[in-house]
């Protein structure tokens, strides 16, 4: 047997919890945007599309990409008794590492690029903002969210 070892294991674990700690704090935040920017009669759509597309991508796609990527990294394959390729005998450790970790934190990094852009979008149009309630002179309420007028009518604070 060969003997493998790590320098910077430590390190490699202390970056892999950071990262899933990270990510994991993100759920929440994520949820409360999916509320607070869609309409009252939208937000169970909203909830619903996210995880559908949270398992389409995430449980469906993922295993089919890194397959794909695990198998592009074999060095040697087996013969079955067919004539057909079959489970792979060899890996390119230093290879394997980078492109495991490569395409999963491209992904981070995408799906972090995204966030930021909506995030400033949200600022910039104040979908995040409470609204505001202006009294008008015949008593009627207004509310608004930065100029914006929402609704108008008589209701009770």
């Amino acid at each position: 047997m060969c003997s493998y070892g790590c320098a910077h294991i430590y390190t490699y674990f202390a970056a892999i919890t950071v990262r899933g700690l990270f990510g994991t704090l993100s759920i929440v935040p994520k949820l409360i945007v999916y509320i607070r920017c869609v309409t009252p009669k939208d937000k169970g759509l909203a909830i619903g599309f996210s995880a559908f597309m949270t398992s389409l991508l995430g449980w469906l796609l993922g295993p089919i990409i890194f397959g794909r990527v695990i198998d592009g990294i074999c060095t040697v394959w087996d013969v079955t008794q067919t004539g057909n390729r079959g489970r792979c005998l060899l890996y390119d450790n230093d290879v394997f590492r980078l492109k495991l970790h490569g395409f999963s934190s491209a992904g981070l990094l995408g799906c972090t690029s995204f966030l930021l852009i909506g995030y400033v979008y949200a600022r910039c149009t104040g979908c995040l903002d409470p609204p505001s309630i202006e009294v008008t002179v015949d008593g009627t309420q207004m509310k608004t969210r930065r100029g914006q007028k929402l609704r108008k009518g008589k209701e009770n604070v």
